[in-house]
């Protein structure tokens, strides 16, 4: 029986009518090898009712569904177990059980909270660390350049002053067949770029390679030294620096000899004067933030920087503008900037909100300047000397746009800061000018400001913006 086991599987199909005729005769354990041997019995020719007990536990072992599941005849399980029943009982909680879970649940929430706490310090010690070595890095950048500069100069045989001021003028270009002059030692031949060619023609090149080869043998003799000051550049930044100081350089050679140049040198100068002047004026209004805040509250100062934006600020100017010379400098003496006061320009596009808040903030920082000037005794040390500045005339007046938003962090233009007349007077709206209306939550703008406490110098330039 175990082949026919092996070879044929339950339900196969096949009966049991080729067994033994008498098996009542055997036992339940010689009848083991023919448990599930076969399929369906419905049509055996023998009742397992003839062979007393041990029929039915062969009965019940090959056949264990109820009422003989797929079976004809309806056997009855009368030899099943009585099904078990599993009481369970409530036990107390045990108190120090429950103890040293709570403080295990408290040691392990204790590992992690300072497990982030270790992971939050590295991750600034390591961001602190990013951050110094990137200053690092442009230190050494600088330290670079300003060699690359210096042995430039050298070659090119300049003098230059504590200043920074040229003493000599840049060298010529060489004409056809001249030879080229030597440098104060009597040895080195002096450079003389082609200035009308740019940095790739072969004589500039030539220049920039020494220039470079130069640089690289200091750097070489620098990292000798138990503190190094200009790290590993490699010759292609080195060769890049080379080229834009070559750049500049050319700029000044035309500026030198070329009227044209000269103009657009000077137009250079004075734009980055203008510039710079406007980024020290939109410093000291956000240095008075602070203050200002702590005055009105900060629930009702919220995006007090938003409205500081550099190219916002008014411009200052020592050129005439649009009038004769000497109505200019009349005005001048007369509004107290002497010689070489500068004139305040004013623009037109600001709101009365606008103006108001920046003189609140111009008014604070004369204040926090004052108090700068004074010792612990309350008398004034003496103050340093300041360019005077005095309103303009309205000829001289800005009547631009608001200028473009600039950069990724560039503020918004908001329609608060924007005068309604002025949209009215030029025909223009918030959108062609580029104002939003302010988010909710930016409460500055909704602040209501008066000319209480201003300075008598702020409400002179207001009352000037009102009859504007």
């Amino acid at each position: 029986m175990a082949d026919y086991q092996a070879t044929h599987p339950i339900d196969s199909g096949y009966s049991l009518n080729n067994g033994p005729t008498n098996m009542g005769n055997y036992g339940p354990g010689q009848y083991q090898e023919y448990q599930n041997a076969g399929g369906s019995m419905g049509t055996s020719m023998y009742a397992m009712a003839d062979y007393g007990t041990y029929g039915d536990q062969y009965r019940t072992d090959i056949n264990p569904y109820a009422n003989g599941g797929e079976h004809s005849y309806p056997y009855s399980l009368t030899n099943q177990p009585e099904p078990v029943t599993t009481r369970t009982q409530n036990y107390p909680p045990d108190l120090a059980v429950l103890t040293q879970i709570n403080n295990r649940l408290q040691a392990l929430e204790a590992k992690a909270s300072n497990d982030a706490k270790t992971a939050a310090q590295q991750t600034q010690k390591t961001d602190a660390d990013n951050r110094q070595e990137e200053l690092k890095k442009k230190q050494r950048r600088a330290l670079v350049q300003a060699l690359v500069r210096r042995l430039s100069r050298a070659l090119l045989g300049l003098g230059i002053n504590e200043a920074g001021k040229r003493l000599t003028d840049l060298p010529h270009s060489l004409k056809p067949g001249e030879e080229p002059d030597f440098l104060a030692d009597g040895v080195t031949l002096k450079a003389h770029p082609d200035w009308s060619g740019g940095v790739s023609d072969p004589v500039n090149i030539a220049f920039c390679i020494r220039v470079k080869n130069l640089v690289m043998d200091k750097v070489a003799k620098d990292n000798l030294l138990p503190q190094p000051l200009f790290g590993n550049p490699s010759d292609t930044n080195v060769m890049e620096m080379v080229k834009q100081y070559y750049d500049t350089l050319r700029k000044e050679y035309k500026a030198q000899n070329f009227e044209e140049g000269k103009v657009k040198k000077t137009h250079k100068r004075t734009q980055g004067k203008h510039r710079g002047r406007k980024v020290e004026k939109a410093k000291d209004c956000r240095e008075a933030v602070e203050r200002f805040c702590e005055i009105h509250g900060e629930q009702n100062t919220e995006g007090a920087y938003e409205a500081i934006q550099t190219d916002d600020m008014s411009s200052e100017h020592s050129d005439c503008g649009n009038v004769p010379k000497d109505v200019f400098e009349a005005h001048r003496k007369r509004s107290g900037g002497g010689d070489n006061g500068w004139e305040v320009r004013r623009k037109l596009w600001r709101s009365g909100w606008f103006n108001l808040y920046l003189a609140h903030l111009k008014t604070i920082k004369r204040q926090m300047r004052e108090e700068a000037y004074q010792d612990k005794n309350g008398s004034s040390k003496g103050k340093a000397t300041r360019v005077p500045r005095f309103r303009g005339l309205s000829a001289n007046n800005n009547n631009s746009d608001p200028a473009p938003r600039r950069g990724r962090k560039g503020r918004k233009l908001y329609e608060a800061m924007v005068s309604p007349e002025w949209l009215k007077k030029e025909g223009k709206t918030y959108e062609e000018v580029g104002a939003v209306a302010h988010p909710p939550k930016l409460t500055i703008f909704n602040l209501q400001l008066t000319k209480d406490g201003l300075h008598d110098t702020e409400l002179a330039y207001l009352a000037d913006d009102e009859s504007a």
